[in-house]
């Protein structure tokens, strides 16, 4: 399989014009443990979040060592940074073409995500999407990663990328090596070395407890199964 996550990188790119740089978007950062910092840009002045922070768009997270924040993005998906991690987020909208009663005007599509230094540490838990068109995008140093209904770990460093899929069924996390595709399923780990190495392996205890020393969940929650009605019983009084 070769191209198809960089032709949805690309489709991404396009549609992150659809909303300006520093447009609110319903992002919000909260602070879990340690230091937690925000950037409106790169050039502004790093501030401490005490409990949480609305996240405008292409904002920074930050966090120190032993340190967690959560960002929540609008379809209830959530990224989670554990210690000395760096991320860059631009969201993706749109105008709905028809809007109905009460129907929110602009449609999530879902987010651009950069990680603009080494030793980033981070967890992805991303809905599955409503309508079949919201898209994660998580660009590092060696890859582009492609994200849709997953949970996630990932560890970005100078030496290369970890990407280890904890909860993926075919075809939601792809990521674009040097133009060559990987696609991983439940219990796989991706390996990417500097040297331009590329494995796909078991994932196994040792690698988990990598990303728990940074401070994140390695828990997949079970499914939740539908809630049957419970059945109407007529009765005369």
């Amino acid at each position: 399989m070769r191209s198809t996550a960089a032709v949805m990188f690309v489709s991404v790119v396009m549609l992150a014009g659809a909303l300006p740089g520093g447009t609110s978007s319903d992002m919000t950062l909260q602070r879990l443990a340690g230091y937690v910092g925000y950037q409106n840009s790169a050039s502004s002045t790093v501030t401490m979040v005490a409990i949480s922070q609305p996240f405008a768009n292409d904002a920074y997270a930050s966090t120190q060592a032993q340190s967690i924040a959560v960002l929540d993005f609008p379809d209830d998906s959530r990224v989670t940074l554990g210690g000395n991690s760096v991320i860059q987020v631009h969201a993706l909208f749109s105008k709905r073409k028809r809007v109905h009663k009460n129907q929110d005007p602009i449609l999530w599509e879902g987010s651009a995500i950069r990680l603009p230094s080494d030793g980033s540490v981070l967890r992805f838990d991303i809905h599955q999407p409503y309508d079949g068109q919201e898209m994660y995008v998580v660009s590092t140093r060696f890859a582009r990663i492609a994200i849709r209904g997953t949970t996630a770990l990932l560890a970005d460093s100078m030496s290369g990328d970890i990407l280890t899929c904890l909860d993926c069924g075919a075809g939601d996390i792809v990521a674009d090596v040097g133009g060559n595709d990987f696609a991983l399923l439940n219990n796989e780990t991706l390996r990417i070395r500097a040297s331009g190495r590329v494995t796909v392996e078991e994932t196994n205890p040792v690698i988990l407890q990598g990303f728990v020393d940074a401070g994140l969940s390695t828990y997949v929650p079970p499914p939740q199964v539908p809630v049957k009605p419970r059945p109407h019983w007529p009765f005369k009084l």
